[in-house]
C-alpha cells in the first residue's frame, strides 16, 4: 500500500529528477549507515568502561567491606562447637501455645518473660 503511494508520487518525475534523487537518497542512507556504525562502536566502547568501572567499584566494596560472620555461620558454631541443639530450642519456642497465639494473628507472644516478636507467621526476634 506505502509503495502504491509513493510509485504514484513519482510517476509525475522525468529520468532525471528520479536518477538525482536516487543520487540523493544513496548518499543519505550512506551518511546515515556511517553513522550507524559510529555510535554502535562508540556504544561498544561505553559498554567496555562501563564494565571496568563496575568491577573497579566492586573491587573497592569487597576491600572496604569489614570482615563479618554470617547469622548462618554463628548457628553452626552454637550447634558443633558450643554442642547446642538448635532444632531442641526451635520446639522450645514454638510451643503449642505460641503455634495457637501466631495462627490467633498475635505479633509479639511473651514466654517466660520473653517477648517473641513474629511476622507473616515467622518468629523474627526476641526481646526481654
Amino acid at each position: 500500500m506505502m509503495v502504491d503511494a509513493m510509485a504514484k508520487a513519482h510517476a509525475d518525475r522525468t529520468c532525471s529528477e528520479l536518477e538525482d534523487m536516487i543520487c540523493r537518497l544513496t548518499a543519505q542512507a550512506e551518511r546515515v549507515e556511517r553513522t550507524l556504525e559510529e555510535a554502535k562502536r562508540d556504544r561498544e566502547s561505553l559498554l567496555r568502561d562501563l564494565h571496568v568501572a563496575r568491577q573497579a567499584l566492586a573491587s573497592r566494596q569487597r576491600a572496604a567491606k569489614e570482615p563479618a560472620v554470617s547469622s548462618h555461620a554463628l548457628l553452626r558454631y552454637v550447634e558443633r562447637v558450643l554442642g547446642i541443639d538448635v532444632k531442641a530450642l526451635e520446639r522450645t519456642l514454638l510451643s503449642q501455645e505460641v503455634r495457637n497465639a501466631i495462627r490467633a494473628g498475635a505479633t509479639r507472644v511473651t514466654v517466660d518473660g520473653l517477648s517473641l516478636v513474629v511476622k507473616d507467621n515467622v518468629i523474627v526476634t526476641v526481646v526481654d
